[in-house]
């Protein structure tokens, strides 16, 4: 009986070391480092977003809906006559809403009429302009303003860069310090953000905002002074990020 054990167990050692091998569990694994690597790029915002309202208020839903497109249409033709685009005046929203009395709650107090208006200004300096025409023409609310960038894939590409850079320099520094270099890669993987922030009073919607860090931040040069900006409004910097995680052999 303990003869055969003992040739059974010689016979599976050859088995176990062939299906060790094709499994990848080797007595030598693979010496592999693993880093990450993040980046900022600060860019100035080329398009502000202003998403605008007009609430009317009347004892009958006629002259409410009556005058809420009478001060719509002024305000959209005004837009239109600061060259803004059809294309960049959109409604977003509309709403009609029954007030009804406490004490009768069959009996309506008035109607009121919302309708949200989506205007995108590709130049920043307009703003100001923009803003208090549409309000002395109808505009009863400003309910928030985003800020983006048009070059969004080129400064993405500028964080994926520099998030690379960063990761292969950890990998260097951390091989050295073992007594190793870094080899080639074996895995990465890469994500991106930002390119945007926004602000909304929180009347008929909320507050967003965008922010992060990073261990590379840059800020491409700008060919425009900060007084070109309008003086009641502050552009200030939208931030795009990129990290990678990356995988390479030690040698």
């Amino acid at each position: 009986m303990r003869f055969r054990t003992h040739h059974l167990l010689l016979l599976l050692l050859p088995c176990l070391d062939a299906w060790g091998q094709q499994t990848g569990l080797s007595s030598n694994p693979a010496r592999v480092i693993h880093v990450s690597g993040a980046a900022d790029v600060k860019v100035k915002p080329d398009t502000v977003t202003l998403t605008l309202g007009v609430d009317t208020r009347r004892p009958t839903l006629e002259e409410a809906k009556r005058e809420n497109d009478s001060r719509l249409e002024a305000v959209v033709e005004f837009l239109r006559s600061q060259g803004i685009p059809s294309s960049s005046i959109q409604t977003d929203y509309v709403g009609i809403h029954p007030s009804y009395d406490w004490n009768a709650t069959t009996v309506v107090r008035h109607f009121s009429v919302q309708r949200t208006l989506i205007v995108v200004l590709r130049d920043p300096a307009q703003f100001d302009e923009v803003l208090s025409g549409a309000v002395s023409r109808g505009i009863t609310t400003v309910q928030g303003a985003s800020f983006r960038t048009r070059e969004l894939k080129r400064h993405r590409e500028t964080a994926r860069e520099l998030a690379v850079k960063a990761a292969l320099e950890k990998a260097d520094k951390l091989s050295a310090l073992v007594g190793a270099k870094r080899g080639k890669v074996t895995s990465m993987q890469e994500s991106t953000g930002g390119g945007w922030s926004s602000w909304s009073p929180g009347y008929w919607g909320g507050r967003s905002n965008y922010g992060g860090g990073s261990q590379v931040s840059y800020t491409p040069p700008s060919s425009a002074s900060s007084d070109d900006s309008p003086q009641t409004l502050a552009l200030g910097e939208i931030v795009v990020t990129a990290s990678v995680n990356m995988t390479f052999e030690l040698e």
